[in-house]
């Protein structure tokens, strides 16, 4: 019975709650579905990448004017009242204000307006993001007037707990599982020894 409550125990302490929420924030995969929905149409794979071998990109659509060339939208796993990180890295190729971002969380938007931005990749960070339930949208609005505007490296982190990726989310868990399996069968094999 012991074991039982520790192994819930560690599987809530290590499990789901720490792990990073995004899919794909590089954008690696090369497709939507894989996390990422386009809600224009209008965003490619490919760019040049911050980081990795892709990034996403928004043409320039607007034949001078700034208007919104396209949306992405993902829905994150999240615990309802727990804080989260948000970064990512931005290039506007042109080096103008002429390219506006908005970025909503929740629902709530953190930025919107025009980047004041030179040629190459920013990042930017908001941290104390508060879920409100099981399952938080973050949106990416990017409107461009002059040149690509590149999106790269997104990233949401759970406040509080170590940075760890995806892939590895379950890895302290199974270890101590793991380590809790082997006492145990040493336990068993002490007693049957007696």
């Amino acid at each position: 019975m012991k074991t039982k409550c520790l192994v819930l125990l560690l599987l809530f302490l290590f499990g789901p709650a720490w792990a990073a929420p995004i899919l794909d924030g590089g954008f690696e995969s090369g497709a939507f579905g894989s996390g990422w929905t386009d809600l224009d149409g209008n965003a490619s794979f490919g760019s040049t990448p911050h980081t990795g071998a892709q990034a996403l990109g928004f043409p320039d659509l607007s034949g001078g004017g700034s208007v919104f060339t396209g949306s992405i939208q993902q829905n994150l796993t999240t615990v309802a009242g727990q804080f989260y990180t948000l970064s990512f890295f931005l290039d506007n190729t042109s080096g103008t204000d002429n390219n506006d971002l908005s970025v909503f969380f929740d629902g709530c938007p953190l930025m919107s307006g025009p980047m004041l931005l030179s040629a190459g990749y920013t990042q930017f960070s908001f941290t104390g993001l508060q879920a409100t339930g099981p399952t938080t949208s973050l949106i990416f609005a990017l409107g461009s007037g002059d040149g690509e505007v590149r999106l790269d490296d997104v990233d949401v982190q759970v406040e509080g707990a170590p940075e760890i990726s995806a892939s590895l989310a379950g890895l302290p868990c199974a270890l101590l599982l793991g380590l809790l399996l082997i006492v145990q069968s040493g336990r068993r094999h002490l007693k049957a020894k007696e």
